[in-house]
């Protein structure tokens, strides 16, 4: 019985090491919160409205634009799309002589981040825009039409960290059974002295 018991346990040891190894990686992406303000080149505030809900078609589209901007880098650049917004001015207001100098606020980018913005312009094409600066929570560009926008981190392999994929460490499950097969032959010499 004793025997039964210690080889349900081993298993059981085995399964739950394994079971996060083998876990699945979540499909459900949330995105931060962006929000914007605007001012005109001679430094007049700009109201814009911030869509926080753009179509998945969209969001397929800045997807591919973001891997070709990182494809454009090098060929080890990831990209990362952090955010798809989409700005526009309010109804009746006309976009000034010059553009807009944009002031997006999203958390997570940092100071130092590598980041495009990437434009779906009227005809449906993407322009990648290299932002004025990066700062914390906050990124400055210059637009001259407004529509989706697409916040990308590009990640060069230097500054990427990897971690181990899923599956593809079966260290500790292996461990716990080499464990288990050294207690049970210890076990079995106790008995027999």
């Amino acid at each position: 019985m004793k025997k039964r018991i210690a080889c349900l346990l081993t298993a059981l040891l085995v399964l739950t090491c394994a079971t996060p190894v083998l876990a699945a990686p979540s499909n459900e992406a949330t995105q931060p919160k962006v929000e914007a303000s605007a001012v005109t080149a001679d430094g007049t505030k700009v109201d814009v409205k911030v869509e926080q809900t753009v179509a998945e078609e969209v969001k397929t589209e800045a997807t591919t634009e973001a891997t070709k901007a990182a494809a454009a880098v090098s060929a080890d650049t990831k990209a990362t799309v952090v955010a798809v917004v989409e700005i526009n001015l309010p109804e009746g207001t006309t976009m000034p002589e010059g553009g807009l100098k944009i002031t997006i606020k999203a958390e997570g980018v940092k100071a130092g981040d590598n980041i495009v913005l990437l434009h779906q312009k009227a005809d449906k094409t993407w322009e990648t825009i290299k932002p004025d600066s990066v700062k914390d929570g906050e990124i400055v560009a210059t637009f001259t039409s407004l529509s989706p926008v697409a916040i990308v981190e590009l990640e060069t392999p230097a500054t990427t960290e990897t971690a181990p994929k899923a599956g593809a460490s079966l260290v500790l499950p292996l461990a716990a059974l080499v464990c288990a097969a050294g207690a049970t032959v210890c076990g079995r010499k106790v008995k027999f002295n």
